[in-house]
């Protein structure tokens, strides 16, 4: 097996963080969290414990850095060069709010070391909306590399699009990747559109329309921010999809925005 490292940029993230490194540390030789000290974009938020839970976290295997970067690019692309810097092969990028399943995460280290001629690996996820109860249906269309084979010719232009010459699909049947960025409080979602790369794209009246107007009318269609049909509709599954791990998340156990496990999704007619 080659050597991995499992690479996040993060800002404000202290909710899932330490769920996405525990759902792929066991499988990484190096966990690397380059965590921004200001936001990309607008204004500077508190900072919240988000390097605090990455401290608790495994010593031997994950470093913690933080600084301040121009561009989400710029952040991943040191996470790149210190992968490099210490050997290893390959590395998962995955955010502080991606979650993965350990058997679905080996059987993506199997086939991507079985394939050397692939540059980067794409893949389908799950999104969750609201709560991790609830789930965007059908997948969004967007397939983020989550695997790059470690090269110094291989660099991020923009946000999650490196330039990769060969690139594989990861995708299964079902998604395996879990996604959770917008399953968060209100509070944590305005912060999120004000300060990351996408903050000029927000959609006017989607506050209102799409992430208030949900809350009483769970048939609500086209629910991204930006490009609205990539997130269809929003769908109950509960906890029983859930990577083991998320289970027992305060959002899952205790719920978040009024969501919680005790919702019975309305009768279907015949």
């Amino acid at each position: 097996m080659g050597k991995w490292a499992a690479m996040l940029v993060v800002y404000n993230e202290e909710e899932y963080i330490e769920y996405a490194i525990s759902s792929v540390i066991d499988r990484m030789d190096h966990v690397l969290v380059l965590r921004g000290l200001k936001p990309w974009h607008g204004s500077e938020l508190e900072l919240d414990r988000t390097s605090d839970r990455v401290r608790a976290l495994d010593a031997s295997k994950v470093t913690l850095v933080e600084g301040v970067w121009r561009s989400e690019a710029d952040q991943r692309n040191q996470a790149l060069s210190l992968a490099e810097e210490l050997g290893c092969e390959f590395g998962l990028v995955i955010d502080a709010d991606e979650v993965y399943g350990s058997q679905d995460l080996d059987s993506m280290i199997e086939v991507v070391e079985a394939n050397p001629h692939v540059d980067g690996w794409c893949t389908s996820w799950w999104t969750y909306w609201k709560s991790p109860l609830w789930r965007i249906v059908p997948p969004e269309p967007f397939r983020p590399i989550v695997v790059l084979r470690l090269d110094p010719s291989i660099r991020f232009d923009t946000q999650r699009q490196p330039t990769v010459r060969v690139v594989g699909d990861l995708s299964s049947p079902q998604p395996f990747l879990h996604h959770f960025s917008y399953a968060k409080p209100a509070h944590r979602i305005t912060d999120k559109i004000r300060t990351f790369e996408h903050a000029d794209e927000i959609l006017e009246g989607w506050w209102e329309d799409k992430w208030l107007a949900w809350d009483t009318d769970h048939a609500l269609v086209n629910l991204h921010p930006t490009v609205p049909q990539c997130y269809r509709r929003a769908q109950y599954f509960g906890p029983d999809g859930l990577p083991e791990i998320m289970r027992t998340h305060p959002y899952v156990t205790d719920g978040v925005n009024g969501l919680t496990v005790q919702f019975v999704p309305p009768k279907r007619s015949d």
